[in-house]
Formats: structure tokens, C-alpha cells, sequence
């Protein structure tokens, strides 16, 4: 991921967590800037939920700048806070103006020609690589910019999870972050909507009014709030220039969805069969989605409400995106395809 984690270096791979003790659903190792010791981020962790503190999972190879997830802060009704946390926010957002990248030109020319997009006047273009083909970047140095802070619910969601201990991030402690509600659905209501799509589908209804039905499942307006995050996610760090912090309540559901896509909008490696199985290793299995609840395919999925299709309705924006895109992939829906059975049929 172009990472210079050399002694001296802006980040670091730090093993803090080689044994789980830190977070039990999370990877051996994190990426996290150089000036931040070992024992803050254990402090970060008791502020995060599920202790899922935030970390680094992709740079951009030209601007330096960097997607990073996490889970929600368990800020509460006291409204309580940590300096640690907050410091290690203002920390990504500095190694990012610190170790900025090489900048050269817009890039285009490095890109082979079967990765570049016909299309030249879509925000999705950003899947060209990460690069717009009608944009000329001036090279860096630039200023830095307040690092987006991507909450994938809705603000009133975000609040009334302060009754559970949780929370969002506070523009007074957080000065240099900019906080954005995307309003997405939570686990139940996407069930629901998966339920009414595929009732749907198994249907022998009325061939005039099966586009309404579609309509009233929302599901397709769950799929567009996912790939609108998503382009918000990609455009900041390619076109903004600046770093993000993706999160949900548990970061383990919506927020793989937002940032997987966004990699995938972004990195040209992870539209190849190889690197698409490392993006679902990298952001669904290292980062601990819950795919034996959320599939029911575990000895101990007893609980029919934590059942839902997560991974499928990812799969399905990637599809949205496939078959608007077919050349910038090197693989086609019958991957997706294969993918989605293999998860449901383990």
C-alpha cells in the first residue's frame, strides 16, 4: 500500500495486538502513525467500541492521504471524551501532510490502457484507478484539510446510541475533522428489505406493477445510500486530497461495506480476481464481520435477529458498478456469483 514504515518512518506496524488482547476482532497487525506509542492506543481502545480503535487499511500511491476504519466512541450521555483518541485522529490526518507522496502529475500515463474508463465525465470515474481522467492535479505540497469523519447512520441513530454507551465524535474536540451522517439502514431494516426483494423475485405478481414492488422493497434505495457513501469516501481522497475515518456503531457491518467499495473505486489491484480476494480477506475476514451470524450458517446462529445479508448486499453494489464498468474488472458477475454461494453454503 506504498506504507514507509522504515525506522524514522510517518507509519508503523505496530503488533500490539499479536495475541487479540487488544481487540479479539481485529488483525495481529495495524497500521497506525509513528507517533503515536503502543500505550495510547491501548487507552483508545477502551474509548472505541468493541475496543475496535482506529487503524489504517489503505494510502493512496500519489497523495499520501488514507482511509482508516473504526468503530463508534463510546462518548455516552456524560458526554465523555479522550485525549488519546483524539490525538491519534489528528495524528493520521498529520502523517498524511507529512508523508504526502510523490504527487507526479495526474498519474494517467502509469495506468496501463485497459484500466482507464471510457467515460470522462462520471464521479465514478474514480474507478480509473483512483484518477480522473478530465482532471489535472497541481502537484503537492498542498495545505492540509479537516479529515472527513464518515458515520455511516444517521445523526438521531448516532445520538440514541449515546443511551447505550456510545456515540459520535464531537466537532469541539475533534476541531480539525469534519463529521458527515450518511443516514444508512441498519441490520433490520435491510433484512426487511431483502425479505420484501426476494418475495418478490419468488412472486408470480402482475409483470406492470413488479417495478413498484421492486420500489416499495427499497431495496435498490439501500444499495444507492451504500455506493453514494462510498463515492463520498473516494472522491475525499482522491480529489479532496484529504484522509477519512469510516465508521458505523460496531464497524463491522456498514463500514466494511463503505470502505470496501471505495478501495474498490479506487485501486485498480482489487478489481482482479487475486485482488478482490484479498479485499474481502483484508476488510471482511481480518476485520471481523460476523459472517456466521449474519449468514446463519454457525452452530450457535440461533438469534434470527442478528441475520442479515451484509456481505450479499456489497456483492450487489459491486455488481451495480460491474455492470456499468465491465472494463475496468477482470472478472465478471458469474465471480460474484460464485462468491455470494460460496459464503451462504459453508
Amino acid at each position: 500500500m506504498g506504507f514507509d514504515t522504515d525506522l524514522g518512518g510517518t507509519w508503523k506496524i505496530t503488533n500490539i495486538n499479536e495475541n487479540f488482547k487488544v481487540c479479539s476482532s481485529y488483525p495481529r497487525y495495524l497500521i497506525v502513525p509513528t507517533s503515536v506509542p503502543d500505550q495510547d492506543l491501548e487507552t483508545v481502545a477502551s474509548f472505541r467500541y468493541s475496543r475496535r480503535i482506529p487503524t489504517v487499511v489503505w494510502r493512496h500511491h500519489l497523495y499520501g492521504t488514507v482511509i482508516a476504519r473504526s468503530a463508534q466512541p463510546e462518548v455516552g450521555w456524560l458526554g465523555w471524551r479522550s485525549t488519546q483518541d483524539e490525538s491519534l485522529i489528528q495524528a493520521i490526518a498529520d502523517a498524511c501532510s507529512i508523508d504526502p507522496g510523490p504527487a507526479i502529475g495526474n498519474g494517467l500515463e502509469s495506468l496501463p490502457d485497459d484500466q482507464r474508463l471510457d467515460s470522462d465525465a462520471s464521479d465514478l470515474s474514480l474507478l480509473n484507478g483512483g484518477l480522473t481522467a478530465s482532471m489535472h492535479f497541481e502537484p503537492r505540497p498542498a495545505p492540509q484539510r479537516k479529515m472527513l469523519i464518515l458515520d455511516a447512520r444517521s445523526y438521531a441513530a448516532a445520538v440514541a446510541n449515546r443511551a447505550k454507551g456510545g456515540g459520535c465524535e464531537c466537532a469541539e474536540y475533534y476541531p480539525n475533522c469534519e463529521v458527515q451522517f450518511m443516514g444508512l439502514a441498519n441490520i433490520h431494516s435491510i433484512r426487511k428489505s431483502f425479505h420484501a426483494m426476494r418475495a418478490l423475485c419468488a412472486s408470480t405478481a402482475d409483470p406492470s406493477s413488479w417495478m413498484s414492488n421492486l420500489e416499495s422493497s427499497k431495496w435498490l434505495h439501500h444499495l444507492s445510500g451504500l455506493l453514494k457513501a462510498s463515492l463520498m469516501v473516494a472522491n475525499a481522497v482522491d480529489l479532496e486530497r484529504r484522509p477519512v475515518l469510516v465508521h458505523c456503531s460496531d464497524g463491522w457491518d456498514r463500514t466494511p461495506q463503505i470502505v470496501a467499495l471505495a478501495e474498490l473505486m479506487l485501486d485498480p489491484y482489487y478489481r482482479t480476481i487475486d485482488g478482490f480476494q484479498v479485499l474481502v480477506e483484508k476488510e471482511w475476514l481480518e476485520f471481523g464481520h460476523k459472517f456466521g451470524d449474519r449468514c446463519g450458517n454457525s452452530a450457535t446462529a440461533d438469534d434470527l435477529g442478528e441475520r442479515c445479508p451484509v456481505f450479499l448486499q456489497w456483492l450487489d453494489c459491486v455488481h451495480q458498478l460491474l455492470v456499468q464498468f465491465p472494463c475496468s474488472f477482470k472478472f465478471n458477475q458469474q465471480h460474484l456469483v460464485g462468491t455470494g454461494h460460496a459464503c451462504l453454503s459453508c
